[in-house]
């Protein structure tokens, strides 16, 4: 013998529903957005093949003054196309890992805190697929706020 759902019940899982799409619709459309950083970044909307990882630009708090960035692509670099430029200008050195598909950049000395630095990178993938305008990466370090790094705290 079947059981019916009852008017009662389809009322109840009706207004579960719409209790439940009304919380997401609050959640993701009406909380307030958190702000994004106002260093712009320029990742090429047309790549012929994609970055899948790509680090995160804009101001960065961190005491690792010598931050490595890495880019990721979908697609195997060929090592003699790449071109790095950093400004300001800065010495660095690039590595590459994951079977040539992550580029690495690194300084050879140190980033200064403060600065604004821009990181413009043009290559091409093995298979010859050229990035038609550069990537170009743009940060700001920042020490960590009350850390043992702050001069201040230190005595000095």
């Amino acid at each position: 013998m079947k059981k019916l759902i009852t008017k009662k019940q389809v009322i109840i899982i009706i207004a579960s529903v719409v209790f439940f799409l009304s919380f997401v619709f609050f959640a993701f459309y009406l909380l307030p957005k958190k702000e994004k950083n106002n260093i712009p970044q320029t990742i090429p909307e047309t790549l012929p093949f994609e970055i899948k990882d790509r680090p995160q630009g804009g101001e960065i708090e961190t005491a690792l003054d010598n931050l490595a960035f890495s880019f990721t692509f979908s697609k195997e670099i060929d090592k003699n196309s790449v071109f790095v430029q950093i400004n300001p200008d800065t010495e660095f050195e690039i590595s590459f890992e994951n079977n040539n598909k992550t580029l690495t950049i690194f300084p050879k000395n140190k980033w200064i805190y403060g600065e604004n630095y821009e990181i413009k990178i043009n290559l091409k993938s093995k298979e010859k697929d050229e990035i038609k305008e550069p990537i170009l990466h743009k940060f700001k370090l920042n020490k960590p706020k009350n850390s043992p790094m702050d001069e201040s705290q230190i005595g000095y």
